[in-house]
């Protein structure tokens, strides 16, 4: 009898084959039961392994002995005449009957309970943030990076939409149902997670859902070392694809350059960020320290570095630290992010430098290819967006911003830029439905402040609803919005009241001054016209300000009246104005230099005009594609300085703007009779009649408005 007719007749076939249904079987059922009992990961090896193992050893068995009556023998002892194989061998077929039908009914339970996902969906995932749920509670933060890498590295994923990160850490620390959290985000799939550290062990638990039916599609539970917290994150971010089908290299999915190996400092990197997310005054210098913390624990750690640089670019335009600390520190910052690799917030750097330096084209290259890389970016994303905006067509940025909204729709800053661009559009119903939405999300924020105020005021000509929206908003003002508020009662006339804000401002950050600049232009002119009253003469005098400020100030009302002596005097090198003057070198007062090259064009002095275009003619194709509604008070005389558009067009595209009332600027229009900004358009025959009407319909009756007040 050969080898072959034995093992059949022992059985050994028949057992081999029970063996390995039953272990499949066992090997499914473990897999699915892991994360719920939170058996660590090696558990589900080291059943794989024993039951390895005792295949061979129930195959040996098999051959070796028999089962009798009489109870186990060895094969070789058992009589052919005494042999009950055939019996034996039809239990064991009965036991493969429904080994297989277990392994059926397992496959027939994945496919239509558990089967995967839908391809008929769209791939679109929200990543919520990872639950901390340490005996101590203190590692919100990790869990939050740890939630945020794995969501920047799906975002890199071009067939997947990814939720970006304002909307979906929107649900932290809440108990919403995950149905519920998908249709407001408007996703298929949810991932959450938690995570447990335990000294220098840390067990992280992930559940990628499918919101339609509640469903668990893959779930993992990982025991990992915390030195290998970013092999983990790519791991679980490559076993995330996958599960959505996604065939894609570990390359694709690895973890962002720049990032650090120092486990201390990257928590300390999460911390920072989260704080600059926020984008409020109290807590970005705490941001700033938590970053520097983690650059003096490894000096290498670009991220953080260029993080520290997107700190200052937020505080500056908060007014959290004067401008010649922002400048020297943003410097610096540029000049060591030199020696970095390639990633996203670097060209977001490089973005802010050119721009700086008057290189606006440049700069919005930079920042569109870090759009590119890291289209879910907070800080990106909308930077970007205000260039295509600008240079595509205000109806391509507000498309954009819509697209945006589907996969942020919780992110208050691109609604707010939303309501700028529909503004501009000339769309008031979409500014409205904007406006409303942001309020139903979160009537204190200060984003949702100032598109209401933009609203009531640029678009509605409405300074009085505007002023007591101000009076009854609850939440934190900024900047934007104290400078309003006491532009606001300027051209009400209520000049004390705005000097009394500006001198509360000034208590609380005597540096911000220059954040008010209009506001003193205003003022000093009524003071210039005999209009305040000895009372606000001496409030307005008694404001502490430097008096290089106070010069600025008059040199540049002095330009709005139409009289370049002391931009003259302050500048000139006997008698004339030299291009190597800083004013024409781009790093002070550019808008004055607009104003005189203006008034210098006008008078046929075109000597420096050449440079002045250099300088500007970047700024002219945002103001055509708009006409003029971009930066409405600046275009006009930008177009005329470059010569850019015949005069009749530049005057019609003159009064499509001018109800764009600049909200940041408040008051500078009320100068239309004598300012150079409008000199391209002053003589044409029809400017008075318009410049005129305009004041009535707006600054001249507001000063009307606010006198009535006061004698009530």
């Amino acid at each position: 009898m050969n080898l072959f007719q034995q093992l059949k007749n022992r059985n050994v076939f028949k057992v081999a084959s029970v063996y390995l249904v039953t272990s499949w079987v066992i090997l499914q059922i473990v897999s699915v039961l892991t994360p719920y009992l939170h058996l660590p990961l090696v558990f589900g090896t080291v059943v794989a392994v024993i039951l390895a193992i005792g295949f061979p050893v129930a195959c040996i068995f098999a051959w070796a002995f028999e089962l009798t009556p009489e109870g186990l023998k060895f094969s070789s002892d058992v009589a052919p005449a005494d042999s009950i194989r055939e019996r034996t061998g039809s239990k064991i077929n009965h036991l493969l009957s429904v080994s297989l039908a277990a392994a059926l009914l397992f496959i027939a339970w994945d496919h239509f309970y558990n089967p995967g996902i839908d391809e008929s969906k769209e791939l679109s995932i929200a990543v919520l943030p990872f639950q901390d749920m340490s005996a101590d509670q203190s590692q919100e933060y990790f869990g939050d990076g740890m939630a945020e890498e794995i969501l920047n590295a799906l975002a890199r994923i071009k067939s997947l939409v990814v939720i970006s990160r304002t909307s979906s850490f929107a649900f932290k620390n809440k108990n919403d149902d995950i149905r519920t959290i998908g249709q407001t985000l408007g996703v298929n799939y949810v991932l959450e997670g938690s995570i447990r550290k335990d000294n220098r062990k840390i067990r992280i638990t992930a559940q990628l859902i499918d919101v339609a039916s509640g469903r668990h599609v893959w779930s993992e539970t990982y025991d990992r070392k915390l030195e290998d917290i970013f092999a983990l994150q790519d791991e679980l971010t490559l076993a995330i694809t996958r599960a959505l089908q996604l065939n894609l290299l570990p390359e694709e999915v690895s973890h962002e350059a720049g990032m650090t190996d120092n486990q201390e400092a990257y928590e300390l990197f999460v911390r920072g960020r989260e704080l600059v997310y926020e984008r409020a005054p109290e807590t970005l210098p705490q941001a700033k320290e938590y970053l520097e913390q983690a650059l003096a624990l490894d000096n290498d750690f670009h991220l953080a570095r260029a993080q520290l640089w997107a700190v200052y670019w937020v505080a500056e335009r908060l007014g959290v630290f004067s401008q010649a600390v922002v400048q020297a520190e943003q410097q610096q910052i540029f000049m060591q992010l030199q020696v970095a690799p390639d990633f996203p917030l670097k060209h977001f750097v490089l973005a802010g430098y050119l721009e700086d330096h008057q290189e606006v084209e440049l700069a919005g290259q930079s920042i569109m290819q870090a759009y590119e890389q890291a289209p879910n970016e907070p800080l990106i994303e909308n930077w970007a967006l205000q260039f295509i905006s600008f240079y595509s067509g205000v109806d391509e940025g507000i498309r954009q911003r819509l697209e945006v909204k589907k996969r942020n729709p919780l992110d208050k800053l691109n609604l707010a830029s939303l309501v700028t661009n529909a503004i501009i559009a000339d769309r008031p119903d979409l500014v409205e439905e904007t406006v409303l939405a942001l309020e139903k999300l979160d009537p204190e924020s200060s984003f949702t402040g100032e598109a209401r105020l933009e609203q009531l005021y640029t678009l509605q000509h409405d300074p009085v609803r505007a002023l007591a929206y101000l009076h009854q908003f609850q939440g934190t003002k900024g900047r934007v919005m104290n400078s309003a508020e006491i532009g606001l009662n300027i051209l009400l006339n209520n000049n004390l009241e705005a000097i009394r804000l500006i001198s509360q401002t000034l208590r609380d950050n005597p540096e911000g001054y220059r954040d008010y600049e209009t506001s003193f232009i205003l003022l000093m002119h009524k003071e210039w016209q005999g209009t305040l009253s000895e009372e606000e003469l001496q409030a307005f005098h008694a404001l502490v300000v430097p008096a290089e400020f106070q010069q600025e100030v008059s040199m540049t009302l002095s330009l709005l009246l139409g009289d370049p002596a002391p931009f003259e005097l302050a500048f000139a090198e006997e008698g004339v104005i030299s291009e190597k003057h800083p004013a024409f070198q781009g790093s002070v007062r550019t808008s004055e230099t607009i104003l005189y090259s203006a008034m210098m064009k006008k008078a046929g002095k075109t000597t420096l005009l050449s440079l002045v275009q250099e300088r500007t003619a970047q700024y002219v194709p945002g103001c055509l594609s708009s006409h003029f509604r971009w930066y409405s008070v600046w275009c006009t005389s930008l177009v005329y300085i470059n010569d850019s558009l015949p005069p009749e067009t530049r005057f019609e595209y003159f009064k499509e703007s001018l109800p764009v009332l600049c909200l940041r600027c408040m008051g500078v229009e009320s100068f239309i009779l004598t300012s150079p900004m409008y000199f391209g358009v002053s003589d044409h025959p029809d400017f008075n009649r318009v410049a005129n009407q305009f004041l009535d319909d707006t600054y001249r009756k507001w000063a009307e408005q606010g006198v009535v007040a006061d004698s009530q």
